[in-house]
């Protein structure tokens, strides 16, 4: 048909597997964004070009909503208007994708982790790069069965005469055969990690943009992802990444990002809290997919906005790491043994990673929740303590996130 056929000028057949790319059905749908040569994975922008009107793709990284990509046919030039694959010219319809039969009996995916297979842009992703991963539906249409040939009319015999047939001899047994050995199963291969792994580097101690030691401290609200007034201050910006760079993430998407991570509380249900003044806070946290020494591993990182850091400015992004507050020895704290369980559970280490939108002073201070869920203690003595911290990419973060 027409649709199957724009569909294929469009996403070359190396694509088209229904594991990977949206299905033929939705060959209409993407009419209006099909471009020649396009890569199977790219939407291309949404603008003014566009009279269907601008709504976000199912699935994107930077979760942009259908309010967030409206204005982008209006001539928004900014986020995410000038972000390939987060707004589509006309209303993109997900195939429904689910876990296949056919995966092999080792594999830890879910039907949730399928769904983001029913559009294109998810082909790199895992497990929808992973053979046999997913099956979803409104795919390339079934193949017909051969027609049945008609039933030929009988047409009576013409009698002939018969000789008597001889008694047929009795057949020779057949000795038992051997039974065959069972193929051995073929040992499984692991599945293939997810490439999103963010790189990590070294772990440095912090400093104002000055060279002064920094240490974490509150900003008392106006930090905090659920703040309508956010932006960058004083209009120092990043150095790193120019705002109308591919891997630029603004504060609304960065926002959209940190409030899309899970809630959990900054202190856990089973660590009494009864007599210290402490109370738990709910905070966003997001599990990031990192690799640090050639290791990859997972790490939960709480997500913000700050301060800067030493030279890093509005637009720039950084993971910090703590192992507790910083206690001077001989506190009063440590004679109240209503707080013995919560500086023990202080102690561990915990990630926080923050977008900056603000300069770097020797007062780091970042979003409340991600700060109490660094350091639950903080508040109850001198804000003193001082983490270590790396720069990494805003985009690459939000690309090592587990969805």
């Amino acid at each position: 048909s027409k649709a199957t056929v724009s569909v294929l000028n469009c996403y070359p057949t190396e694509h088209t597997h229904h594991t990977h790319t949206m299905g033929y059905r939705q060959a209409l749908a993407l009419a209006s964004v099909c471009i020649a040569g396009l890569a199977a994975k790219d939407v291309p922008l949404c603008d003014t070009s566009c009279d269907a009107g601008c709504s976000a793709i199912p699935y994107n990284l930077h979760k942009a909503t259908d309010a967030h990509c409206a204005p982008c046919a209006g001539g928004q030039t900014w986020w995410p208007c000038n972000v390939q694959n987060l707004c589509s010219c006309g209303a993109i319809e997900a195939e429904t994708c689910v876990k296949s039969e056919a995966a092999p009996w080792w594999a830890s995916w879910t039907d949730d982790d399928c769904a983001k297979c029913g559009v294109s842009i998810s082909a790199d992703l895992w497990p929808c790069n992973t053979a046999d991963a997913c099956t979803c539906t409104g795919g390339e249409p079934a193949t017909p069965a051969p027609p049945v040939p008609p039933t030929p009319v009988p047409v009576p015999p013409t009698p002939t005469p018969t000789t008597p047939t001889p008694p047929t001899p009795m057949p020779t047994p057949t000795p038992p055969t051997t039974p065959t050995p069972p193929t051995p199963m073929p040992t499984p291969t692991p599945p293939t990690p997810p490439a999103d792994a963010l790189e990590l580097g070294e772990w440095t101690a912090p400093t104002s943009e000055t060279g002064e030691p920094a240490t974490l401290n509150t900003h008392n609200g106006p930090y905090d992802l659920d703040h309508e007034d956010l932006k960058c201050y004083h209009d120092k910006y990043s150095d790193i990444v120019s705002k109308d760079a591919d891997n630029w993430v603004s504060i609304e998407s960065w926002r959209a990002f940190g409030l899309g991570a899970p809630v959990t509380t900054t202190i856990p249900d089973d660590v009494p809290l009864a007599g210290t003044s402490v109370s738990a806070r709910d905070v966003n946290v997001a599990t990031l997919q990192v690799s640090e020494g050639g290791v990859e591993k997972t790490i939960e990182a709480a997500v913000g906005f700050g301060h800067g850091v030493a030279h890093l400015k509005c637009g720039d992004c950084y993971l910090l790491k703590t192992s507790g507050t910083n206690l001077p020895d001989g506190s009063w704290i440590f004679n109240d043994a209503n707080f013995d369980a919560l500086i023990a559970y202080d102690k561990e280490t915990r990630y926080a990673v923050i977008r900056t939108v603000d300069l770097a002073t020797w007062s780091l201070e970042i979003s409340d929740p991600a700060l109490y869920y660094m350091i639950p203690l903080d508040g109850r003595i001198d804000h003193s303590t001082a983490p270590a911290y790396q720069p990494v990419d805003c985009a690459a973060v939000m690309a090592a996130a587990e969805h």
